[in-house]
C-alpha cells in the first residue's frame, strides 16, 4: 500500500539501454538487494572478526560498501527513489560534519582564523590516525545511506530489526557460555585484549552491541502489539510480519530480549549493563498508547528472566562482586574521574576544533598527572573523546545529533515503532558512551548507522516537501550522494590496506624484546614487508616505531652472538643484556667522557650499526616528526645520538621532550633517569627518577641499588625520593618488598623533613610515625599509628601501613590481622590479596 507522505511518481526520464519498465525494475530491484545482502553480511560479520577492529576486515568492509553504495547508486537511476533528498540529509549530516572535521584537521592547515585575530590550528596531531577515522567514518556514512534508502521501507525495516536482534542475542549467548567454560575452550586460536566477551576485543564494547540488538527487539515488539492493525501510516500490516500469532511472536522476542539483557549482565561490565536497562526503559517509554501496567507486564517477565538465566549459570556471584567494588572513594580517587580531569587540560590546548579525530591517546599523553601503567588510547567516555579530539567543533555534531532526535521522534510520532528504535538506540548508546567507547568499533558502529539511517528517515519523512518530490532532483541527490560515499571507500580501501600491513609486520615487531623472539629470516621478511607498506604510508609514526624496534633486534642478535663467539663463558641472557640501547649509551657516554672520541667513531662506524642502527635511527626520527608524543622514541633516540657527530652523545635533549611529554610513564622515566645520569646531567636524571617513583614503586630497589654505590645512601635518598609528602609516604608504605635497610635512616630525615612543611593534620601525624620507624623508635611508631587507626577505623590505607610496620618487626600475626582486616573493608584490593597470599606462604610452619 503507498505510503501517504510520498506521492508516486512516474520516472522523469528512461535509460536507453533498457527498454521495458519491467526489466527496469528487475534490474534496480536487484541492484538494491545487492547493497542489501553486503550490509548485512558485514554488519553482522562484523562481531564475530574480533569486533571488526583490525585492520583487515576493514579494508574488505570499505571494498565491499564501495560495492553496495553503488548498487545504490544504480538502483536510484533505473527506479524511483523510495527517500527524499531531506531525510536522507538530515539523517547523514552528523555524519558528514564530523567528516568534514576530519578532513579539515588532516589536510585543512592553519587557515582559519578564530576571534582574536590570531591563525587557528585544525590540523592534526598524528594525520595518520586521523586518515584511519575518516576512513571508518565513510563506512559509517555508507551504512546509514544503505539502511536508509533500502531497509526504511516494509517489509525490509522489520526484517533488519528482527535480525539485529537475533545477532546481538547469538553474541550474548556465546559470551555466557565463554564465562562458564573459559575462553580457550569456546574460541580457539584469538588473542583476547583485557576481558573479553564473545569475540569482541573486550566485554564493555560487547555490551555496546548488545544495547544495539534490545534497541532492536524493543521496537520489533512494539510492532507487535499492532499487528491486529493495519495502519498505513506506520506501514505495518499482516502481510509484511512474520507468519506466527502474535503470542508466540511476543514470547520468542521476549526471550531472545531476555538474553540480551542476561548476556550484558553476565558480562559484569558495569557501564554495559548500565546501558543495556536504560536502552529497555526508554523504548518501553515509547510505547505510547499502551497501558503503564501492560508496560510491567513486559518488564517484569523479562527482567526477570534474564536475572534468572545469570544465576542459574552461577554468574551472579561475580556479577555482585563486581558492582560491590564501585565506591566512591574508587571513583573520585582511583577510577575515570581523574583522567578526564586531565583531559580537560588536553581541550584547553585546542578547544576549537581538537587535536584530531583518533588521536585522543596522543593528545592526553602530554597533560596526564594519574599514574598509569598503561598508555591510554581511548577515554572511557566518547564525550570527553570527542571534545579532546574535535574541540567545540565536535561537539556541535553531538548537540546535533540530540536536536535531530528530538525532531525526529516529534514529526514521527505517528510511527511509533521507528520512535521506539530511535529513541532507545540513542539513550542506550549515550549511555554507553559515558562510560566506554563501543560506538567507535566497527561492529557497533555499522549496525547503529544502518538502524540510525532506516529509523530516522521513517520518521522524518513527513518533513517531505513537495519542493523536493522531483523525481529528477530525488534521483540525482541520492545518486551523487551514493557516488561520492563510494568513490570515498576506494580511497578508504587503500588507506585501511596500507594499515592492515603496518599492523601485520608491527605484530611481529612486539616479539622482539626478548633473546630468541624471533629468527633472522622472519626478521628479515619483517622488515623487507613492513618498509614496503612504509612507502606508501610514510607518516605512519607507530609503523616507523616499530621497524626501528626490529632493526635494533637484528642489531642486538647479531652483537650477541659475535660476543659469545669471543667469550664462550658468557651467557646468552648476559650479552643481550650488554647489547641493550641503554648499555650502548653507557659505553659511549664513557668513552666521551675520557675524551676517547676514536672509540666513539669506531662505534659509529662498526658494521652492524651502519647496518641497523643507522636505519633505526632514521625511522626514529621519521616517527618523532609525524607524532611528537608518541610512546617509546624519545628514550631509544637519546641512545642513538652518538650516531651523529654533531649531536650530544648524551641525548640530552630527546631526553628532556620524554619528560616532557610523557610526565607519568614511569617505565619511561626511569630509563630517562639512568642515561640522564649516563651522561653526566645529575639534576635531569634526579628530576626523572623522583617523577617515576612519584608514579610507581617500580625499579626502586634496583635504582637505589645502583646509586648506594656510588654516593651513598643519604645522597641516594636525596636524588630519588619524591618531594611530594604523599608520593614519599606510598613508597614506604607498598605492599611490596620493604626499604633496604641501609637507606631507612636517611629516608626517615626525609620524611620529617617533609612532615615540618606540612600544617597539622593526619597526612603529617602519620609522616611522623612513619619517620619515627624508619629512624628505630618502633614504639613511638606503633602509638602513632594505632592512634591514627583509632582516629579513622575505615581507613585501609593506616591499616595496611600498620600491617606492613608489624611485618617489618616480625610480628606476623598481628600483621595478618590488619591485612585481614583491610581486605574486608576493600574486598575490591587484588593487591592485598597477594601480599597476604605471599606472606602465608612465606609463613612457618
Amino acid at each position: 500500500m503507498a505510503n501517504r507522505f510520498i506521492t508516486p511518481m512516474r520516472p522523469a526520464f528512461a535509460i536507453p539501454t533498457v527498454k521495458s519498465d519491467a526489466v527496469r525494475d528487475v534490474f534496480a530491484t536487484v541492484a538494491g538487494s545487492l547493497a542489501a545482502v553486503i550490509l548485512i553480511v558485514l554488519v553482522f560479520a562484523a562481531p564475530w572478526a574480533y569486533g571488526g577492529v583490525e585492520q583487515w576486515f576493514r579494508t574488505w568492509l570499505a571494498a565491499a560498501l564501495a560495492i553496495g553504495t553503488a548498487a545504490v547508486a544504480v538502483r536510484a537511476l533505473l527506479a524511483e527513489p523510495t527517500v527524499s533528498p531531506f531525510s536522507l540529509g538530515l539523517s547523514l549530516f552528523p555524519i558528514v560534519g564530523l567528516l568534514a572535521l576530519a578532513a579539515l584537521q588532516c589536510w585543512g592547515g592553519t587557515a582559519l582564523v578564530v576571534s582574536d585575530g590570531s591563525h587557528g590550528a585544525p590540523d592534526t596531531v598524528y594525520p595518520a590516525a586521523t586518515r584511519l577515522a575518516v576512513a571508518s567514518l565513510l563506512t559509517a556514512a555508507a551504512a546509514a545511506t544503505i539502511g536508509a534508502i533500502v531497509f526504511s521501507r516494509e517489509p525490509a525495516f522489520e526484517g533488519l530489526l528482527a535480525a539485529c536482534l537475533v545477532s546481538a542475542a547469538t553474541v550474548a549467548f556465546l559470551g555466557i557460555a565463554m564465562r562458564l567454560t573459559g575462553d580457550d575452550r569456546v574460541i580457539r586460536g584469538m588473542t583476547f585484549v583485557g576481558d573479553p566477551f564473545a569475540r569482541f576485543v573486550n566485554r564493555n564494547n560487547a555490551c555496546a552491541y548488545l544495547c544495539v540488538g534490545l534497541a532492536a527487539g524493543i521496537a520489533l515488539l512494539r510492532s507487535t502489539f499492532r499487528l491486529h492493525e493495519i495502519d498505513e501510516r506506520d506501514g505495518l500490516s499482516h502481510q509484511n510480519s512474520w507468519r506466527m500469532d502474535r503470542t508466540t511472536r511476543t514470547l520468542v522476542i521476549v526471550t531472545l530480549l531476555a538474553i540480551c539483557l542476561a548476556g550484558a549482565i553476565a558480562s559484569r561490565s558495569r557501564g554495559g549493563t548500565i546501558a543495556a536497562f536504560v536502552t529497555l526503559f526508554t523504548g518501553l517509554a515509547f510505547f505510547r498508547g499502551e497501558r503503564w501496567g501492560r508496560r510491567l507486564l513486559l518488564l517484569l517477565p523479562l527482567v526477570g528472566t534474564a536475572a534468572a538465566l545469570v544465576a542459574w549459570v552461577g554468574l551472579s556471584g561475580p556479577v555482585l562482586d563486581r558492582f560491590g567494588s564501585l565506591s566512591a572513594e574508587a571513583v573520585f580517587r582511583e577510577g575515570r574521574i581523574p583522567h578526564w580531569q586531565d583531559a580537560m587540560e588536553a581541550v584547553k590546548a585546542r578547544p576549537l576544533f581538537g587535536a584530531g579525530l583518533g588521536t585522543y591517546g596522543y593528545a592526553h599523553q602530554e597533560f596526564s598527572k594519574q599514574p598509569q601503567a598503561e598508555w591510554y588510547e581511548h577515554a572511557d567516555n566518547h564525550f570527553v573523546e570527542t571534545l579532546v579530539e574535535g574541540g567545540a567543533a565536535g561537539a556541535l555534531f553531538i548537540v546535533a545529533i540530540a536536536i535531530l532526535t528530538l525532531i525526529s521522534l516529534v514529526r514521527g510520532r505517528e510511527r511509533p515503532v521507528a520512535g521506539a528504535l530511535i529513541a532507545s538506540l540513542v539513550a542506550g548508546q549515550a549511555s554507553h558512551a559515558f562510560f566506554d567507547y563501543g560506538i567507535i568499533i566497527p561492529a557497533v558502529t555499522l549496525s547503529v548507522a544502518m538502524l540510525w539511517g532506516a529509523g530516522t528517515v521513517r520518521l522524518l519523512t513527513n518533513l517531505d516537501d513537495s519542493t523536493f518530490r522531483s523525481a529528477w532532483f530525488s534521483r540525482a541527490a541520492v545518486v551523487g550522494i551514493s557516488v561520492s560515499i563510494s568513490a570515498g571507500l576506494i580511497w578508504a580501501y587503500g588507506e585501511h590496506r596500507s594499515a592492515a600491513a603496518v599492523e601485520r609486520y608491527s605484530g611481529v615487531a612486539s616479539r622482539a624484546d626478548r633473546p630468541g623472539g624471533l629468527d633472522a629470516a622472519e626478521v628479515d621478511r619483517a622488515i623487507a614487508g613492513l618498509s614496503q607498506a612504509l612507502e606508501r604510508r610514510s607518516d605512519d609514526a607507530v609503523g616507523q616505531r616499530e621497524l626501528a624496534r626490529l632493526y635494533v633486534y637484528r642489531y642486538r642478535s647479531a652483537a650477541t652472538a659475535a660476543m659469545q663467539s669471543i667469550d664462550a663463558s658468557l651467557t646468552k641472557d648476559a650479552a643481550w643484556r650488554a647489547t641493550s640501547l641503554v648499555s650502548l649509551h653507557r659505553a659511549v657516554t664513557r668513552l666521551t667522557a675520557a675524551g676517547a672520541l676514536t672509540g666513539v667513531a669506531s662505534l659509529r662506524q662498526d658494521p652492524l650499526a651502519q647496518r641497523d642502527l643507522v636505519p633505526a635511527r632514521a625511522h626514529l626520527l621519521a616517527a618523532e616528526a609525524a607524532c611528537p608524543r608518541l610512546p617509546g622514541v624519545h628514550v631509544p633516540l637519546a641512545a642513538l645520538s652518538f650516531l651523529n657527530p654533531e649531536v650530544n652523545p648524551g641525548g640530552v635533549d630527546e631526553l628532556k621532550a620524554a619528560v616532557r611529554l610523557f610526565p607519568t610513564d614511569a617505565d619511561m622515566l626511569r630509563a630517562a633517569g639512568r642515561m640522564a645520569w649516563q651522561a653526566g646531567d645529575n639534576e635531569l636524571a634526579s628530576r626523572c627518577w623522583k617523577a617515576s617513583f612519584a608514579v610507581s614503586r617500580k625499579g626502586f630497589d634496583a635504582v637505589a641499588a645502583m646509586l648506594i654505590e656510588d654516593v651513598g645512601p643519604v645522597r641516594t635518598v636525596a636524588l630519588i625520593v619524591p618531594d611530594d609528602p604523599v608520593a614519599a609516604l606510598n613508597l614506604i608504605t607498598d605492599p611490596g618488598t620493604p626499604i633496604e635497610r641501609r637507606l631507612r635512616t636517611p629516608f626517615g630525615h626525609k620524611i620529617d623533613e617533609l612532615a615540618r612543611g606540612l600544617p597539622e593534620g593526619r597526612l603529617r601525624r602519620r609522616l611522623e610515625a612513619n619517620a619515627s620507624w624508619l629512624q628505630g623508635r618502633d614504639e613511638e611508631a606503633a602509638e602513632r599509628l594505632l592512634a591514627l587507626i583509632e582516629s579513622q577505623p575505615l581507613d585501609v590505607e593506616l591499616r595496611v601501613n600498620y600491617a606492613i610496620f608489624c611485618e617489618d618487626r616480625g610480628q606476623r600475626t598481628k600483621a595478618t590481622e590488619q591485612l585481614l582486616t583491610a581486605i574486608a573493608l576493600a574486598p575490591q584490593r587484588d593487591d592485598l590479596r597477594r601480599l597476604l597470599a605471599m606472606w602465608e606462604a612465606t609463613s612457618p610452619r
